[in-house]
């Protein structure tokens, strides 16, 4: 091992060595046909660089308005809860810092107070709620944009056999689904679908898909 060359082994110089990709041989850099690319290929590829970091920043401010939004959201709802509290500065975003009395509890009302709380909204709310499911079944015949094509379902291949499972051969079944789109079905459709410069799903705080519902009967 310590005898071991890397250069020697991956026949190339050893400023390659660490790359993953576009590691060329010895005997490539010596053909005479490599070249330096054409200057407007290089300007072309800054510029795609450019539009890429600039897409980048966007995003990050993004992320970072979305996420004071949604830091604001929470301390709206802190200083709803009761008891005395006191501003006491501001943090990096410039929210407010606020700090609350401590108050004496004994053990069993610290440890029920959120249960409690949360059986309580069960009670009152979600467990004599009506429950509609408005979400489409995900299936061959769906209804789906005829630009995409419709999605195929078949039975899940064992890729060392090249035969379905079955239950005799292997005590399971499964399927295998070819997803011509992602634009199926119901979804959250996020922003960045119409403009690269906006908040992809997974930017979205949770929150933010909570909201109330009128039905128009």
């Amino acid at each position: 091992v310590r005898k071991f060359q890397a250069a020697e082994h991956f026949n190339t110089l050893p400023e390659f060595v660490g790359r993953k990709h576009n590691r060329p041989k010895l005997e490539t850099l010596d053909q005479d046909d490599i070249s330096r690319p054409a200057t407007s290929v290089l300007k072309r590829a800054m510029k795609v660089r450019e539009e890429r970091l600039r897409e980048l920043k966007d995003r990050l401010e993004r992320e970072e308005q979305l996420r004071l939004a949604e830091s604001e959201m929470r301390l709206r709802h802190a200083l709803k809860e009761k008891g005395d509290k006191k501003k006491v500065g501001r943090d990096r975003l410039g929210l407010a810092i606020y700090k609350w009395k401590a108050e004496r509890k004994n053990a069993a009302e610290q440890a029920g107070a959120g249960h409690s709380r949360l059986w309580n909204v069960y009670d009152s709310v979600l467990g004599t709620a009506k429950y509609v499911d408005l979400t489409h079944t995900i299936e061959p015949a769906m209804p789906i944009w005829r630009g995409f094509g419709n999605i195929t379902f078949s039975p899940a291949v064992n890729r060392l056999t090249g035969k379905p499972f079955t239950y005799a051969d292997n005590l399971f079944v499964a399927n295998a689904y070819q997803l011509t789109t992602d634009q199926m079905g119901t979804q959250l459709d996020a922003p960045v679908h119409f403009n690269p410069y906006f908040a992809a799903a997974d930017e979205i705080p949770a929150t933010f898909a909570l909201r109330k519902l009128v039905v128009i009967d």
